[in-house]
């Protein structure tokens, strides 16, 4: 240390009579100095948000592109965040396995969120971390995603029977929808009790989705309009059952304004699933009925009708958008077999309400 701190000292002397001599140069001339190896700069910091930015752009990027839904973006930006403040550092360069395992285990003990959701939160992590790599596989863990060898939680998952509205909770929940004002309070439950789709699904519908073919009304679920679903087979096409008509559901279509018909106070589609779900539980509070889905509920209830009325597998699993993965799904969707399938959604009997 003294011998550094001489050759030091000695260096500094002969650069300041280099400099008097008007040689500006700064080259050290001892072995000690002009030999060492130099150090590697520290990366600059590589934010989640930076990582989620430049994916956003990547998939708005080009025609046809498929954007990243708004919902699907604030849902990582807010499980970032939540790991960013658990670790106290913004920089995805410097994450490491222990972090993530000890942020899961945090979660789970903290006892408020289950391990469904917390397996949900690391997958989230797991993916941007996979995107930062993505676009600079050099200098982002070129060797791997530190996250990826974490074990996530093991959960059970409730029989769809509980979490389904059982046919008084249906009838409780839609009788209040006829008395709301709010456009998406009064609609959206019986969209989705008599179609089986996701409220994400029916908060995004348009006025334009709406159509009439050979005297029945159908509507749309589509990504026109840079609108996303869950997978391809998703979009499809869904007959108005007769209880809707007669609840006077064209009427109100044909009275709204062009676009969107259940903006929200704030306009904000992410916020509609949240405001549903709050709305319904005024009515069902979680205590009575804890495995309750208040969103996907109708979804499992409509699936129950058709199986007790007769509806065609096919024609179910279309109408829900369900998928088993085949290539076939894909194709036989044009207007030809809307008559069938209109006749198979008049097979489920109404609702007592």
């Amino acid at each position: 240390m003294a011998h550094a701190l001489c050759v030091a000292s000695f260096e500094a002397v002969a650069r300041r009579y280099e400099r008097n001599d008007g040689d500006f140069n700064g080259t050290p001339s001892h072995p000690m100095l002009s030999e060492a190896v130099k150090q590697d700069e520290e990366a600059p910091p590589v934010t989640f948000d930076n990582i989620i930015d430049d994916e956003v752009k990547r998939r708005a990027r080009g025609k046809n592109a498929k954007p990243l839904p708004d919902r699907s973006v604030k849902k990582y930006r807010d499980h970032c965040a939540a790991f960013s403040k658990w670790r106290k550092s913004k920089n995805a360069l410097t994450v490491t396995a222990a972090e993530g395992k000890g942020w899961i285990e945090s979660l789970q003990d903290a006892g408020e969120l289950g391990n469904r959701t917390v397996k949900a939160m690391l997958q989230n992590i797991r993916t941007v971390m996979n995107w930062g790599r993505q676009n600079d596989p050099t200098n982002f863990f070129p060797a791997g995603n530190p996250l990826t060898g974490i074990k996530a939680p093991d959960f059970t998952t409730l029989p769809s029977y509980l979490r389904a509205f059982t046919m008084d909770e249906a009838k409780l929940v839609l009788s209040a929808a006829r008395k709301e004002e709010k456009a998406m309070f009064r609609w959206i439950p019986w969209l989705c009790a008599y179609s089986g789709m996701r409220v994400s699904e029916a908060g995004n519908l348009h006025k334009e989705d709406f159509f009439e073919l050979k005297g029945q009304w159908f509507w749309k679920v589509t990504t026109v309009g840079a609108r996303s679903l869950k997978t391809a087979s998703s979009e499809r096409r869904i007959p108005v059952h007769k209880a809707l008509m007669d609840e006077g559901l064209i009427e109100f279509v044909k009275a709204a304004k062009p676009g969107r018909l259940f903006r929200g106070d704030t306009k904000d589609a992410v916020l509609i699933q949240p405001r549903i779900s709050t709305w319904v539980r005024s009515f069902i509070p979680f205590d009575k009925r804890p495995e309750l889905s208040p969103n996907h509920g109708w979804r499992h209830l409509f699936e129950d009708l058709c199986r007790r009325d007769g509806v065609p597998e096919d024609a179910r699993n279309y109408i829900t958008g369900r998928t088993d993965g085949g290539s076939q799904e894909l194709y036989g969707r044009s207007e030809v077999m809307l008559p069938g399938l209109a006749s198979a959604m008049s097979k489920i009997d109404p609702l007592p309400v």
